[in-house]
């Protein structure tokens, strides 16, 4: 730094970038962007801006039926930064195609230089009774896991009947190799045991105090250990709200 405070006094208005390039990231340090309900999608070009700046790690986007689309939301937040990683926690595979999401995930990483990182959850039984969408289960949830990676290392998948539902056709370009982190937002136990299992990594439910969230990644390295994986190579994301 002594060097930084050097160059800062001898080239005026060079401070801000300066101090930005020898920041050490906090990548252990994430934040959620429009943290809750937003009537004003575009705060979040000053917030992830903002965030960049100061050297925090990766945006979380949480998705909402009105005004907050993951996969938009997700663009944006790739279209003005350039560090910073990049997680829907969370989106639903019911609420779109397969290939929807295979598209919006790929298009992601290719677009932020890997920075990308799905992340699903279970949502709500009732509001999905609601919208007329099957709810999400555990089997759908594994069976949704391994199509996307299928068509992300260009497998043309055929005839495929599962619990994430009956495709004739899914495929997206023979020559993809993308290695795409999925990540699970998990509240119960089965559920922790089963993101150990599939998935690269876990955002827990927000409010849990030190024993839940002890449990919680008890489970989740329960699960991988039962699959035959490293426990601690499943990153697990514990919430913090302030108010």
């Amino acid at each position: 730094m002594q060097v930084v405070n050097y160059i800062t006094r001898a080239i005026p208005g060079c401070a801000g970038w300066l101090r930005f390039l020898t920041m050490e990231r906090l990548n252990e340090l994430g934040f959620y962007t429009l943290a809750g309900h937003s009537s004003s999608p575009r705060n979040l070009v000053e917030e992830v801006r903002r965030a960049e700046q100061i050297g925090l790690g990766p945006a979380f986007i949480s998705e909402r039926f009105n005004l907050k689309d993951a996969a938009t939301l997700s663009g944006a937040v790739g279209a003005v930064s350039e560090t910073i990683g990049i997680a829907t926690a969370a989106t639903n595979h019911n609420t779109r195609h397969p290939m929807v999401t295979a598209t919006f995930a790929t298009t992601m990483h290719r677009l932020t230089g890997g920075r990308f990182a799905l992340g699903l959850g279970r949502g709500f039984d009732a509001l999905f009774d609601a919208m007329s969408l099957p709810s999400v289960t555990a089997a759908q949830l594994e069976d949704i896991a391994s199509i996307l990676r299928r068509l992300w290392h260009g497998e043309m998948i055929l005839g495929h009947d599962g619990p994430a539902g009956r495709y004739t056709y899914l495929h997206q370009d023979q020559d993809f190799d993308e290695d795409i982190p999925l990540l699970l937002v998990a509240l119960g136990e089965k559920t922790l045991e089963l993101a150990g299992r599939i998935m690269d990594g876990v955002v827990l439910h927000t409010f849990f105090n030190e024993q839940a969230t002890a449990n919680s990644i008890a489970a989740v390295r329960r699960g991988a250990e039962q699959a035959g994986r490293d426990p601690l190579a499943i990153r697990v994301w514990s919430v913090l709200a302030t108010v």
